[in-house]
């Protein structure tokens, strides 16, 4: 079995733009957060209430989920909200 290694400065660059806060609402921000730790989809999720952020989306079984999400410079803070 014959073993090929290519160094990483063979492969092509890429750059990856970085969203800008100010871009995007502090809900929307908060929905991506909740989108990535949950697995839920961003267009399954609604905002309750704008300030602060407040989260709700409902899964497949029925159960119901709340949050309420707080910005920090480049964090997101979120807690279960009842």
């Amino acid at each position: 079995m014959k073993l090929h290694i290519k160094s990483v400065s063979q492969f092509k660059p890429f750059h990856v733009a970085r969203a800008q806060g100010a871009d995007f609402s502090p809900s929307e921000i908060c929905k991506a957060a909740l989108s990535v730790e949950m697995g839920r989809k961003t267009r399954t999720m609604k905002t309750v209430q704008q300030n602060p952020p407040e989260i709700a989306y409902r899964r497949d079984d029925g159960d119901r989920f709340r949050y309420r999400c707080k910005l920090e410079s480049e964090r997101v803070i979120w807690r279960t909200s009842l």
